[in-house]
């Protein structure tokens, strides 16, 4: 069994809205609570399926405060927020949100309008956020999405990051689509680093590595 203490199975949960565009906070609360119901872990809010770099950080709060209602029936139920933009004050915000309203983790874009961003500078931007954003007990996942944020996550960033942040630094959702990244990923951190794979045709590549 992974060692890690969110591992599991978590649905990349969509947005609801009404006919005017503002949330539609029954249908959220009905879908959370189908997902649970349906043996999921967890749920990922604000990410790529719910459309979260679509919403203002105004909007981003609000689905974050009306998914907490659903653990009224399912209190172990756990959520993860997608709180990155290229923005890092609003990130840093986003983040401290979640985590003040008791999320679990939080998933985090790369900053993706610059796209030839060195190593470095990633590490730097990842940095500030887990240093003022993220509480102790708190867990940050790196959102590796190169397809369409343009900012692969690599190993060797990883690595800086686990090392500088080893509580807080939980790992990653893949969502490269690579089968090579799978492999890549296992095999230089193994257990170490809890990857969530977010395409399915990759994910069973990677169970002889690490379980997703």
């Amino acid at each position: 069994m992974h060692p890690h203490p969110l591992s599991g199975v978590y649905a990349a949960a969509v947005t609801p809205l009404k006919s005017d565009q503002t949330l539609d906070e029954e249908g959220m609360i009905a879908l959370l609570n189908f997902l649970a119901e349906q043996g999921c872990h967890g749920a990922l809010l604000l990410g790529t399926t719910g459309e979260g770099t679509s919403f203002s950080p105004r909007e981003r709060g609000e689905v974050l405060r009306a998914g907490l209602a659903m653990r009224q029936a399912h209190a172990g139920f756990r959520l993860l927020a997608g709180t990155g933009t290229p923005s890092l004050d609003e990130t840093i915000s986003l983040t401290k949100e979640a985590f003040d309203l008791g999320y679990d983790g939080v998933l985090v874009l790369p900053p993706y309008f610059i796209r030839k961003v060195s190593d470095d500078g990633l590490f730097a931007w990842f940095s500030e956020v887990l240093r003022r954003a993220v509480p102790e007990g708190g867990h940050f996942f790196g959102y590796h999405i190169p397809p369409v944020s343009g900012v692969p996550l690599s190993l060797d960033l990883l690595a800086r990051l686990k090392d500088a942040f080893p509580e807080k630094f939980a790992g990653i959702k893949d969502s490269s689509a690579q089968v090579q990244d799978v492999h890549d990923f296992g095999a230089r951190f193994g257990t170490a680093l809890a990857v969530f794979n977010g395409t399915d045709f990759t994910g069973w590549h990677g169970m002889g590595h690490f379980d997703p």
